[in-house]
C-alpha cells in the first residue's frame, strides 16, 4: 500500500483521521512485514534444500549399490546447496507451492533428482 491508502482507523464505529505518525507507524510496519516474506521464502528453501541434501547422503558414498550414478548426485547436490543464491525466493516458493497444488503447466523449481 502507498502512504496515501492510510487515511482512517475505526474507533467506537467511527472513522478517524490517522495522523501523521500513525501513517508512518503503518508504512513501517508495511516495509517490515515485506522484508520478513522474503526471510520466511528464504528460511523455507532452505529448510526444504536440508530435507534433501540429507536424503541424498547415501547416494555419494563409494559403497552405495547405486554408486554408479555418483557423479549425478554430485552435481545435483551442489545444485541444491547452489539454491538460495541462485533464486529470487517469494517466486521460487510460490512456484514450489503451485507445482505441489498441481497448478496447470507449473514445473518443479526444484534440481531434477538423478536416476
Amino acid at each position: 500500500m502507498a502512504r496515501e491508502d492510510y487515511v482512517y482507523r475505526i474507533e467506537n464505529g467511527q472513522a478517524v483521521p490517522l495522523t501523521e505518525a500513525e501513517i508512518d507507524d503503518c508504512v513501517a510496519r508495511e516495509i517490515a512485514h515485506a522484508a520478513s516474506t522474503s526471510d520466511r521464502a528464504l528460511n523455507a528453501i532452505r529448510k526444504e534444500r536440508d530435507k534433501r541434501l540429507a536424503a541424498s547422503d547415501p547416494m555419494i558414498l563409494e559403497d552405495h549399490p547405486k554408486n554408479g550414478n555418483r557423479a549425478a548426485w554430485v552435481s545435483y547436490r551442489a545444485a541444491l546447496r547452489d539454491l538460495p543464491a541462485t533464486v529470487e525466493p517469494e517466486t521460487f516458493v510460490s512456484q514450489w507451492h503451485d507445482f505441489i497444488a498441481e497448478a496447470p503447466g507449473v514445473n518443479d523449481p526444484w534440481p531434477a533428482k538423478p536416476a
